[in-house]
């Protein structure tokens, strides 16, 4: 009796040791489709192509994995696709431009692992860039669904709710203080600190997080300094509304005072803050 003919030897080898039918195949000297019909017959359920590429790439036995093609292959693969529609023939699309069947499926997260990892530290070539640069110019994006746009939406204020998020985008760059704030920190006393960086954070009535310009010493009051362009659209009164809401008096200054009338600025600032040059804090 064959080798295959036995359900526990077949079982075992699939299952318990974890070989490939085409492994398998290879054992008993026959075709991969003798072993996937015996495995049919004996009732052996065979493992999901997702479960399958999981366990190659746990046990780096992907014939592909980490290897890099070189440049001649690449430049043969390029030539033999030019001007061919790639919809109709690539592998990852069905007949007539119909997506794959895999399409859609996500990566699990031992998976994502992975790629992350093999991925981590690469950079695209200069060429590759204005490339791509060169076939994306002058053609425009589909319009998008309001659906799509208001799941958009949900996610960033998701994100911006997180005080660590917004931490990591405005001040990883070290972009922080700008230009204006600089002017304002120079032209006021040690009374007014930058805390601009994140040194300090409310959380406002509405839900959101806030981290404010400069804070006053001693006192319960903050400056705001707002840009002409990024501010453009913003009711100053709305912020310092919600900083009312929670015990703090906010003092909103544009940019454009600070460049234009700077001693209007730093009067309106002492009245603020009920300060003079020749006297402590209030």
């Amino acid at each position: 009796m064959k080798l295959y003919h036995n359900k526990n030897w077949l079982y075992q080898k699939y299952y318990e040791e974890r070989l490939s039918t085409i492994a398998i195949a290879k054992i008993c000297e026959v075709l991969r489709g003798t072993i996937c019909k015996w495995m049919k017959k004996h009732g052996i359920k065979r493992r999901t192509l997702s479960e399958a590429q999981n366990e190659r790439y746990k046990e780096k036995r992907s014939p592909l994995l980490g290897r890099s093609l070189p440049d001649k292959t690449k430049e043969k693969i390029s030539n033999a696709l030019k001007g061919k529609y790639i919809k109709e023939k690539c592998h990852m699309y069905g007949k007539k431009g119909k997506a794959h069947q895999r399409w859609g499926i996500k990566h699990t997260e031992e998976v994502k692992k992975i790629i992350g990892e093999k991925s981590r530290g690469r950079k695209q070539t200069k060429e590759h860039i204005e490339k791509r640069v060169r076939y994306l110019k002058g053609k425009k994006r589909p319009p998008f669904s309001q659906e799509w746009k208001d799941n958009i939406s949900k996610a960033t204020e998701k994100l911006w709710a997180n005080p660590e998020y917004v931490k990591a985008v405005l001040y990883g760059r070290g972009n922080r203080p700008t230009k204006p704030e600089e002017i304002f920190n120079q032209m006021t006393s040690n009374t007014i600190c930058y805390v601009g960086d994140g040194k300090l954070w409310w959380t406002l009535p509405n839900g959101k997080h806030k981290n404010p310009d400069f804070k006053v010493k001693d006192q319960k009051k903050v400056i705001e300094i707002f840009g002409d362009y990024w501010h453009k659209n913003d009711n100053p009164q709305e912020l310092i509304d919600l900083y009312k809401q929670i015990g703090i008096d906010c003092l909103i200054i544009w940019e454009k005072e600070i460049h234009d009338h700077p001693n209007e600025v730093l009067e309106k600032t002492n009245k603020f803050t009920e300060f003079r040059q020749d006297m402590s804090p209030a």
